[in-house]
């Protein structure tokens, strides 16, 4: 008889859910739809004869290919491979990490707010671009919600627009799609932006030629990546063409570059400042090459890591963005008389709302930065409350408007207007907090694929009560649409500190195990219970692209479920993965392995 084992079951490992990059759309930086590997097969059959008559074609068509952004035929490689190089490139483009992306929860500046910030940081990428100082880098660094995204996303636009950007991209912690928060494909995106640039056509064959040779690139490390995409291409223009590019790269919140979810290694695992600090060495490597002529404006938080890396590691090269505090206090004022003005509007209220007291108090309590008054709206416009008579932000002021900038604790207000929010010391508060932490480890890809928000209330149904107004907290903490994102890094870092939000604290080993109780009553029920709004198809199939990863349980956690899971109706879910295995053309390796685990028993005893 073989021994009874009880080690929890180890999570089948797959890759994060990266988001599907559609084709560039016509523009000036578009380029026409290339051509099927079956055309790429022929052309590689046909040999030379077959490229000498498509480089005579497209000579022939002249400059106008070129203008449309075709990859040009001047070397020896034919189209249809550059073409295929290209189509590899945009795979691994992340369209969401973009500047202009629409897909990203960031924002620009108010109109009218932190104008001299923008200009000076402008004028340094202006200046940087035009001559050849040895510092090329600003480091814009700064606390959570001190407006640096809507900054730099501002200059970004007004550099494009301006003709001086060359790329851009913007990581995100709260981001649904794991590609925002990872390293893998950095170099890939700045590469793809550099090809479908105009100003920059005299670097596309040499790129998409670089692929050509070694489709594998994507998959090296970074130091490799950026030799061979972008190193080694740069080489092969002169230095008077390159003069002529835009020079400006803007990197935005590389702090939120994480590692990859565990999948089951117990060893050292590698942190999110490796994962940081190899892109900053890939890029001081560029830096030291005489053939990278681009200027870097990074942005991030100020921890101990940057700090001494863009001040001794970079030193010689790298230079602080010193930031205008005088007019980020009169920012936040201006923000908050046009956002009180619409909501005046909105709800037909008197011109004195609100008081003098308020918006000062409001002032002083954000010290500068724009999570705290930006938050403050979104509760204001989120949750019901009858004015001028109810004043509901009074519990997370300030006791006077001067008594916020003599705290020796900053983010005191903050964590005030977190607690108010969420209804510290209610029965709805450890709802939303369950829901907060789900919709943030679904998204941070420990459990697969994104999901809908319905999904999100669905896989909560059982959990929430009914009255509850998911609503409410939704629109102060999240960004809704088909996904849902939260909003701000913020809420995390509160939500994640005991000694800030008290007795909202969830351990980290808690919130895996609420997700596996609430995962196995799903596999017991064939679904959410009844009552739910969502189809129960659809949620099935979102259901079975979900990682179970009870790797991430403590033993104790695993056998309180082991036994709910073995008396799951296995037949049932074979039937329904063979189903959606059939609709979607492929399996799912997460629905295969719960249902092994529902048959582990068969393997125990004979």
């Amino acid at each position: 008889m073989a021994k009874k084992s009880s080690n929890p079951a180890k999570a089948t490992s797959s890759s994060a859910p990266t988001k599907k990059t559609p084709a560039a759309k016509p523009g000036k930086s578009s380029l026409p739809s290339t051509k099927t590997s079956t055309d790429t097969a022929d052309a590689k059959r046909k040999g030379a004869n077959k490229a000498t008559k498509e480089s005579s074609t497209s000579a022939r068509a002249g400059s106008s290919d070129r203008r449309a952004g075709a990859p040009s035929t001047s070397s020896n490689r034919p189209a249809a491979d550059l073409n295929l190089a290209l189509q590899q490139l945009r795979s691994h483009n992340v369209v969401g990490a973009t500047h202009n992306s629409l897909d990203s929860g960031a924002q620009r500046c108010h109109d009218g707010t932190r104008v001299a910030d923008q200009d000076s940081l402008f004028d340094w990428i202006r200046k940087t671009s035009n001559t050849k100082g040895q510092r090329r880098v600003q480091w814009v660094k700064g606390p959570a919600g001190s407006g640096k995204t809507a900054v730099l996303r501002s200059v970004a636009h007004r550099c494009q627009n301006a003709g001086l950007l060359a790329g851009s991209f913007t990581f995100s912690l709260v981001s649904p799609y794991a590609n925002e928060k990872r390293k893998t494909n950095f170099f890939a995106s700045l590469a793809y932006q550099f090809v479908v640039n105009d100003d920059m056509r005299d670097l596309r064959d040499p790129i998409l030629s670089a692929i050509q040779r070694n489709p594998a690139v994507f998959k090296s490390a970074l130091a490799t990546q950026v030799e061979e995409l972008l190193l080694r291409p740069l080489r092969q223009v002169s230095s008077e063409q390159r003069s002529k590019w835009p020079k400006a790269i803007i990197i935005d919140n590389l702090d939120e570059c994480m590692t990859p979810p565990p999948q089951g290694f117990k060893g050292k695992r590698r942190t999110d400042w490796n994962e940081q600090q190899e892109i900053l060495n890939a890029l001081l490597r560029a830096l030291r090459d005489a053939a990278f002529p681009f200027c870097l404006v990074v942005g991030t938080r100020d921890d101990r890591n940057f700090r001494q890396f863009f001040t001794m590691t970079a030193a010689r090269i790298a230079s602080i963005f010193d930031w205008d505090e005088k007019e980020a206090t009169a920012s936040v004022e201006l923000f908050l008389k046009a956002k009180f003005a619409q909501i005046r509007q909105r709800r037909h209220l008197d011109q004195a709302w609100p008081s003098s007291t308020l918006l000062s108090k409001l002032i002083s309590g954000s010290h500068g930065g724009f999570i705290y008054p930006s938050t403050s709206i979104r509760y204001l416009e989120n949750s019901p409350w009858n004015p001028p008579k109810q004043d509901p932000l009074s519990p997370a002021l300030p006791a006077s408007p001067k008594g916020a900038a003599n705290s020796a604790k900053p983010l005191k207000e903050l964590d005030d207007l977190y607690s108010l929010a969420l209804g510290s010391g209610s029965p709805n508060s450890t709802q939303f907090v369950r829901l907060i932490w789900t919709t943030h480890l679904i998204q941070t890809g420990y459990f697969g694929e994104p999901v809908t928000e319905h999904f999100t209330t669905a896989f909560l149904h059982q959990f929430v009560d009914p009255a509850t107004n998911f609503d409410t907290v939704i629109g102060i903490f999240m960004e809704s649409s088909s996904l849902i994102r939260i909003y701000h890094r913020s809420l995390l870092d509160f939500l994640g500190d005991q000694t800030r939000c008290g007795t909202l604290y969830v351990q980290e080993a808690s919130r895996f195990s609420f997700v596996a109780v609430r995962y196995v009553e799903i596999c017991k029920n064939k679904g959410p219970p009844k009552g739910s709004s969502i189809d129960q198809g659809a949620f099935l199939r979102m259901f079975l692209t979900l990682q179970p990863s009870f790797h991430l349980l403590t033993k104790p956690d695993y056998l309180s479920l082991e036994r709910d899971l073995l008396a799951c109706d296995a037949e049932w879910w074979i039937k329904t993965q063979i189903s959606h295995a059939e609709s979607q053309r492929s399996a799912s390796e997460s629905s295969r392995q719960i249902i092994s685990l529902m048959f582990r028993d068969v393997h125990r005893e004979v």
